[in-house]
């Protein structure tokens, strides 16, 4: 049996998002707050600001929050990738 990776955005975020929930569950606390929370107050040319703006997508709150997303993600994704 030979397993496709056939839209390798889609899976790709997923993988990554799990690997970010999974590090703030299991070994960093607070881990998520840190690094993947866009805050109101921006600081200027801060190098850190910047990685929050485009990493807060791959955050979430909970294993709740993270399987809510990511059913409706991972079952229509992959088809409108492929199209």
């Amino acid at each position: 049996m030979k397993i496709k990776y056939n839209s390798p955005v889609i899976l790709t975020y997923s993988i990554i998002s799990f690997i970010v929930i999974s590090i703030d569950h299991f070994l960093m606390e607070n881990f998520i707050e840190s690094f993947f929370t866009l805050y109101p107050q921006y600081e200027n040319f801060q190098l850190i600001t910047i990685f929050r703006l485009f990493s807060y997508v791959c955050g979430h709150a909970d294993w709740t929050h993270f399987a809510g997303n990511f059913y409706l993600i991972l079952l229509i994704g992959p088809v409108l990738e492929e199209k």
